[in-house]
């Protein structure tokens, strides 16, 4: 299992996903994006990935989107 370095799981995952399982949320995560975010950010420097940890509307998140692949 990767955790990032350089994000915070709350800025991956929607509000319900982090109050549920907490740090524990990196488990559902693919841990090939997980290399690939901290890598793009290495490389290019800091990049907006989700601003729900902000109190914006947090549906968007790489979790909440793979999740509704999955299941259409």
């Amino acid at each position: 299992m990767h955790i990032c370095k350089h994000f915070k799981i709350q800025e991956l995952v929607p509000p319900a996903v982090f109050d549920a399982r907490g740090e524990r949320a990196w488990e559902l995560l693919d841990e090939r994006m997980l290399i690939t975010l901290d890598k793009l950010r290495e490389r290019y420097g800091p990049v907006t990935v989700n601003t729900g940890i902000r109190g914006a509307n947090a549906n968007g998140t790489a979790y909440a989107r793979r999740r509704a692949r999955i299941t259409a």
